[in-house]
């Protein structure tokens, strides 16, 4: 039997059936067994030869995917030995379809490629004999601490965590395990930096946290096939049963594992995020053990985020032992912490680790690498809490990113509405509604920390409404004076609003990419101006489209003069680049929207958002937020005139939208399964029945739930859809087709119809 066999028969064993143990001792396991491997086949060779592990395998850390980095060591390259080694050892592996990182070189010509690439020196670090010659390797051995001790190399590996940081400055959910901030990569740079430096350290938090992180890995490689290191939304739900867990325990140990790393950084390099210092200053060194100056911890804490620095050894030794006690002095150095986001939040997790904030706040560590499972959120609980203080700043300091944001704060409290920004997601982590909870918390927290009850009370009823505004704009229809009228009776007065619209933003921004754009700034920033004039007693001055000036408002106009004949599809773009607003306009008739919906998807335009509205002569006026599914920037001319055509040979009855859907449908791959729930939402409103469907958004979903509406036998008069990553959840308001109310009937029938489209429906939303 060919001896790699075992090893590929093991792998594929680990594959198909995992072991309940799935950390390092999997990657122990297949480490063993490729080490069996290479000896079995070097015992073939005339002449033995010396097969040195490098990289993960040289660690023992080798994944199911992992390449498998070799060196054969020789005395002499021109020897048969060497040559027959190549033929013996390097053959089978390619032949078997393994990646391998290959080499052959001299104790010699190791040293020289270690002291020119930087890579192959740390991956010599931790090389392994696997067979052969003993003592030449620990020639090899001596040869590279002799190197070592002329070239450091800690400053090499700090440069290189910097570059991680710097293209990853929050940590995230989606993480690289491999190449990531606090990554793997990460973990075996601190340990190369003890290493060669002889530090003293507890090696068990790290080795905890790289079992944790390999286990992941290995599912990922596992489930997909392949080397698949990122921890994507798509790949999680599999991955988590092969561990024969969930996905949010999953979750949990990696951002667990990735904070236990990332507070091993620290303590290894507490001045990697500091500013190097530059000209005369750079010769000197700042002395860090001096006793601090403050009187209180939390002052301390202050002075360190504003100097751009990490508690010290003596800050934080001080910081396990005192409790905060809170006076207005006190509570004006935590907001002097909170405004350094950057750097506040590591010192803040420094505060958490010695149990300060435990016995001082008596709350907030519940947040701490609690992951989120909502799919459009890129970042842990904490670490969006303290991003969303970031986004804060950036709209209400000079320079804002939202000029008009900038003038709104000018009369608010910039502290309060950095404080509303650390806290308004206090309450996730626990099994009921997060801003009922939160608000709760922080009517606790306020008594703690001693503040005004005025201002506690504010603050506790802006978490509980924080998400209004933003599902009011994206699921409601705002030229409804009722829903005007609902949402300015929840705020209550104007300066409520406005800090609420501030957070709507900033808690947007900081959530991810999807959550935040030209099409909803627009919807938010209308309903806000309905809710401030009416708030104050004046004419709302919010135009029906807000997000049109003035010359498109013309282009509409001449769209709809004259009315449309029957069939007649009129059509405009606007936009320089994408999300584009593509307009239509036409003669309004039942399932006109399920066919507009599934012509854009056959021209693989991917439906952002939308409003529909029909006028008093049946002309359907209908909006669209639009980007190209093949992420092409540029809607040609002829695309548009296929688009019209497709649509009026749809509403002529000679093209099958339905069909064609379908046959494109089956060129799409599914991909891993996405944990987005099916849930449907029923409320009244004035003069419609509002359905809301929250699914896993996928190609052609759109004209399916269109086309489920009208078998049902009910119009839609207005559809509000968003798209939030992977997830959809689209609003109609819907009424029977002679404008009859939607009955209990219709319901039961619409949630089958749907439940057949999108998968088991779920009470509640």
């Amino acid at each position: 039997m060919n001896p790699l066999s075992e090893f590929l028969d093991a792998r594929l064993s680990i594959i198909d059936n995992p072991p309940a143990a799935k950390g390092r001792e999997i990657s122990e396991q297949l480490s063993s067994a490729l080490d069996g491997a290479l000896v079995a086949m070097s015992s073939e060779l005339d002449q033995p030869v010396s097969l040195v592990a490098l990289g993960s395998y040289g660690r023992r850390e080798m994944c199911i995917h992992s390449d498998v980095d070799l060196m054969i060591l020789v005395k002499d390259q021109g020897t048969v030995r060497a040559k027959e080694a190549v033929s013996a050892v390097f053959y089978p592996l390619w032949d078997s379809g393994l990646r391998v990182g290959h080499s052959i070189r001299t104790v010699g010509e190791a040293l020289q490629t270690a002291r020119e690439s930087f890579e192959t020196l740390c991956s010599l670090l931790t090389a392994r004999l696997v067979v052969g010659d003993l003592a030449h390797y620990a020639e090899f051995q001596e040869s590279m601490a002799a190197l070592l001790r002329k070239r450091p190399i800690s400053d090499n590996l700090q440069e290189e965590e910097r570059r991680r940081r710097s293209s990853q400055p929050w940590p995230i959910m989606s993480i690289d395990l491999k190449t990531g901030r606090s990554g793997l990569r990460t973990a075996q740079a601190i340990e190369w930096d003890r290493l060669t430096s002889g530090a003293d350290s507890n090696p068990e938090p790290l080795r905890t946290a790289v079992g944790d992180l390999l286990a992941i890995r290995n599912a990922l490689h596992a489930t997909n096939d392949r080397a698949v290191d990122t921890l994507v939304l798509d790949v999680r739900s599999q991955a988590a049963r092969w561990l024969r867990t969930s996905s949010k325990a999953m979750l949990g140990d990696a951002q667990r594992a990735i904070r236990t790393i990332e507070r091993e950084v620290r303590r290894q390099w507490p001045d990697l995020d500091r500013p190097k210092p530059s000209g005369l200053l750079a010769r000197f060194k700042t002395n860090r053990t001096t006793p601090p100056r403050r009187t209180t911890v939390i002052a301390q804490a202050a002075d360190a985020a504003e100097e751009g620095r990490l508690l010290t050894a003596h800050e934080l030794e001080r910081a396990a032992i005192e409790t905060g006690h809170w006076n207005e002095e006190n509570r004006n150095h935590l907001h002097r912490l909170i405004a350094q986001p950057d750097v506040g939040w590591q010192i803040f997790d420094q505060l958490v680790e010695a149990g300060w904030v435990d016995r001082s706040l008596g709350t907030w560590t519940h947040t701490v690498a609690l992951p989120q499972m909502a799919p459009f959120h890129e970042h842990p609980t904490d670490i969006h809490l303290w991003r969303t203080v970031a986004e804060m700043q950036s709209l209400i300091e000079p320079g804002s990113v939202e000029p008009w944001a900038a003038e709104l704060a000018v009369d608010l409290d910039r502290a309060g509405l950095l404080f509303l920004a650390w806290v308004h997601d206090i309450g996730k982590g626990f099994f009921e509604d997060h801003s009922a909870r939160g608000s709760r918390i922080m009517a606790e927290l306020g008594t703690r920390l001693g503040l005004d009850r005025a201002l506690s009370a504010r603050l506790q009823h802006l978490i509980e409404i924080h998400l209004l505004l933003a599902n009011t704009a994206m699921r409601r229809d705002t030229s409804d004076e009722s829903t005007i009228n609902h949402v300015a009776d929840e705020v209550r007065d104007l300066e409520t609003l406005r800090m609420l619209y501030l957070l709507t933003i900033a808690d947007a921004r900081a959530t991810g990419t999807s959550m935040w754009n030209e099409w909803k700034a627009g919807q938010v920033r209308s309903l806000f101006a309905r809710v401030e004039a009416h708030l104050v007693g004046s004419p709302s001055t919010a135009q029906a489209d807000p997000w049109f000036d003035e010359d498109q408002h013309r282009v509409h106009r001449s769209l709809l003069k004259p009315p449309p004949a029957e069939h007649e599809v009129r059509l405009a773009i606007a936009g320089d680049a994408p999300p584009y607003v593509l307009t239509l306009v036409t003669r309004d008739h039942p399932g006109l929207l399920s066919a507009v919906t599934g012509v854009l998807a056959i021209h693989n335009m991917s439906v952002q958002g939308a409003r529909l509205t029909t006028t008093d002569d049946g002309t359907a006026f209908d909006i669209f937020r639009v980007s190209s599914a093949l992420a092409v920037d540029e809607i040609r001319d002829e695309q548009v005139e296929a688009i019209v055509a497709d649509l009026e040979s749809s509403l002529a009855g000679t093209f099958d939208v339905g069909e064609m859907l379908a046959r494109k449908a089956g060129h799409y791959a599914t991909g891993p399964e996405v944990e987005v729930r099916t849930r449907l939402k029923v409320t009244q409103a004035a003069d419609a029945t509002v359905v809301e469907v929250k699914t896993g958004d996928r190609f052609g979903l759109l004209h399916d739930l269109c086309a489920s509406i009208s078998a049902t036998g009910l119009d839609i008069h207005l559809a509000l859809i968003e798209t939030r990553g992977p997830e959809a959840v689209d609003v109609f308001y819907l009424t029977g087709t002679d404008g009859s109310n939607v009955t209990g009937d219709h319901i039961v029938e619409l949630a089958e119809r749907v439940a057949a489209v999108t998968g088991q429906i779920q009470p509640g939303i």
